[in-house]
């Protein structure tokens, strides 16, 4: 799976907002989607979740190896449940 590298970013344009990546400070950056009006709340909703996708995937990644973690916990060994260590579940925090 390839996808436009984090971070993305929302950005207001006038009227509109969309999704970028590849901002260098006030440069435009690389259009990700164009959401539509930024005067409706829900496309500002949908801007900031869609932003919000690179650092998501990684943690769904992360949270897809926690059976690998907590099985091989030094400070638990695979002995409590997973939510209760802060070594082997790292979300816990």
């Amino acid at each position: 799976m390839s996808h436009t590298p984090g971070p993305w970013e929302v950005e207001v344009l006038g009227h509109s907002v969309r999704v970028v990546a590849n901002r260098k400070g006030d440069e435009f950056g690389d259009d990700i989607a164009g959401i539509g009006s930024c005067q409706d709340a829900t496309n500002m909703a949908n801007a900031h979740l869609m932003a919000a996708a690179p650092e998501m995937l990684e943690a769904l990644k992360a949270y897809s190896r926690l059976d690998d973690f907590h099985a091989n916990c030094e400070d638990c060994d695979g002995e409590v449940a997973p939510e209760i260590c802060a070594a082997c579940f790292p979300f816990a925090d």
